[in-house]
C-alpha cells in the first residue's frame, strides 16, 4: 500500500516552501551601502534607489508608477498586490529626482536607458539591480528591502505610524505589522539625536 519499511514512499512535504521569516528589522539599507550603489549605478537605477526608499512602494508599483500620480506634492496610486490606494508626500530629495529626470515620451517614472518602460513582470529590472549591487559588493539586502527602510525613516523622522501606513498601504486596523519593518536601533538613535539637538537649542 505504498509504504516501504514502514514508511511512506513519498515526502509530504516536497515541494512546500519553507515559511519566510517576515521580521526584516534588521535588514534595511544603510547610508554606506546606498552611497556605494549610487557610485556605480547607471542613471536608470540611481532613480530606481531615490525612488523606492522615498515612496515604500513595491518594485511592481514602481514599474508601472505613470507621471499622472505625480499631483502638485503627493504620488496617487492604487497597489497592485492589495488594491489599497495609499499618497505619499513628495520627499525634496523624490522632488529633486523628478525634476531632472528626462521626459522624452515616456509615460513612466522609472525607463530603461532607452527610455522605454520596464518590463511589467519586473526580470529586466530586477537583473539590472543584482548587476548593480554585485558592482559595488553589497550583500544581504534586496530591493524589496528598502520598502522597510522607508518606514525606518520616516518613523526616525516622527512621523506617526498613522502616516506612514497612509503611504505604505497598512490599513489603520493593524499597524502592528510595521513593526516588521522598522529597524528600532535606528529610530531610537534618530529620535535621541532629534531630542539632544532640541534641547542643546535651549
Amino acid at each position: 500500500m505504498g509504504r516501504s519499511s514502514g514508511g511512506l514512499e513519498f515526502n509530504r512535504a516536497a515541494g512546500v516552501e519553507k515559511l519566510s521569516n517576515t521580521d526584516r528589522r534588521e535588514k534595511t539599507w544603510s547610508a554606506e551601502q546606498v552611497d556605494a550603489f549610487m557610485r556605480v549605478a547607471t542613471e536608470p537605477m540611481k532613480r530606481a534607489m531615490i525612488l523606492a526608499p522615498e515612496t515604500g512602494q513595491r518594485q511592481g508599483d514602481l514599474i508601472t508608477l505613470d507621471w499622472g500620480a505625480v499631483q502638485g506634492n503627493v504620488i496617487y496610486l492604487r497597489q497592485a498586490k492589495t488594491g489599497v490606494r495609499v499618497a505619499v508626500p513628495i520627499s525634496a530629495a523624490l522632488r529633486e529626482c523628478l525634476d531632472v529626470v528626462p521626459r522624452g515620451d515616456a509615460t513612466t517614472i522609472l525607463t530603461k536607458r532607452d527610455g522605454r518602460p520596464w518590463e511589467i513582470k519586473g526580470s529586466g529590472i530586477r537583473s539590472a539591480w543584482r548587476l548593480t549591487c554585485q558592482a559595488a559588493g553589497i550583500k544581504g539586502v534586496t530591493f524589496h528591502v528598502l520598502r522597510g527602510t522607508f518606514v525606518t525613516r520616516r518613523l526616525s523622522e516622527g512621523w506617526t505610524t498613522q502616516e506612514v501606513a497612509i503611504c505604505t498601504g497598512h490599513t489603520l486596523r493593524d499597524l502592528a505589522s510595521l513593526d516588521t519593518y522598522a529597524d528600532r536601533d535606528a529610530i531610537a538613535e534618530a529620535t535621541a539625536k532629534r531630542i539632544s539637538e532640541r534641547l542643546a537649542r535651549g
